[in-house]
């Protein structure tokens, strides 16, 4: 049997990890002495709870640790399955990096490892498509191939709420903070090489919908979902997911609610969607 393992930056609810049947290894998020597995002994809402209480004092993140990938590999190697990790982007992380390591010292040739080179909600376009080709009944190395390759047509934009979080991880300047705040100034983001860049600026949220949707319209492969992610706004994802539907002929979507290792760097409030791109589309590179 192929096995299909993820790190917990994917973001995914534990309905979707059981209806999936795949295993998530947790990074950690810590709050002064307090540690936390992401996703495992802190909820969303607490920890986003926490993230406006903490001020300053922002939350650090960590990947696992080789011994936990290895720990994870042996038991399932041990059984005769095979393993597909698909990991956050290796420029955001360096849980790919634990994940090869323990690779190296399990079984190199059971064992292939997927740079998503992308983080959350983006992440679940390639956990599905894995997931139907293993109950396929597909190779891991035929899954690997294809994953691979879709990681090169995956976009992904976002716009955040607050300017306060890239501040803070040393991203953009005091000053540039404040005036953005001032101005009521959102950003949008987009996913480039397995980075995050800024795509451009908007005043108001509402603005933001209608500069994403000119990004990703005439783009989208619909024979994949769609999914729309946002960090604690419920409402603003719903909203902009309706606008979405009003625009596009959108037939699948998930909406995943983005995680304490994400939320971090991304504070609350953002919203975004992530898509498969048309094959050999020369647009929104």
């Amino acid at each position: 049997m192929v096995r299909i393992i993820v790190d917990s930056t994917c973001d995914l609810s534990k309905e979707i990890v059981e209806k999936l049947d795949i295993t998530v290894v947790p990074l950690t998020v810590r709050f002064g002495d307090d540690e936390f597995l992401d996703s495992v002994n802190i909820t969303n809402d607490d920890f986003y709870q926490k993230l406006l209480l903490a001020h300053d004092n922002l939350p650090t993140t960590s990947q696992p640790s080789p011994i936990k990938f290895k720990e994870v590999f042996e038991k399932y190697i041990a059984q005769g399955d095979e393993i597909v990790a698909i990991m956050v982007s290796s420029k955001l992380s360096g849980t790919m990096q634990s994940a090869t390591i323990a690779k190296n010292e399990v079984d190199e040739d059971k064992i292939y490892i997927v740079d998503s080179k992308i983080a959350s909600f983006g992440t679940y376009l390639l956990i599905n498509e894995a997931v139907k080709m293993r109950d396929e009944g597909k190779s891991a190395s035929e899954i690997a191939i294809k994953i691979e390759h879709l990681t090169k047509n995956l976009r992904l934009f976002v716009c955040l709420n607050t300017l306060k979080y890239l501040m803070y991880g040393g991203r953009i300047s005091k000053t540039t903070a404040a005036i953005g705040e001032m101005l009521n100034i959102n950003p949008v983001l987009k996913a480039v090489d397995g980075e995050l860049v800024q795509e451009g600026k908007v005043r108001g949220k509402k603005l933001s919908y209608k500069f994403m949707l000119e990004r990703v319209k005439g783009n989208i492969d619909y024979s994949y979902p769609v999914t729309f992610g946002h960090s604690h706004a419920h409402k603003a994802i719903e909203n902009f997911k309706d606008f979405m539907y009003k625009h596009l002929p959108i037939e699948e979507s998930e909406i995943i609610s983005i995680g304490p290792t994400v939320g971090t760097y991304a504070g609350p409030g953002a919203i975004g969607i992530a898509y498969v791109q048309k094959e050999n589309n020369e647009e929104n590179k």
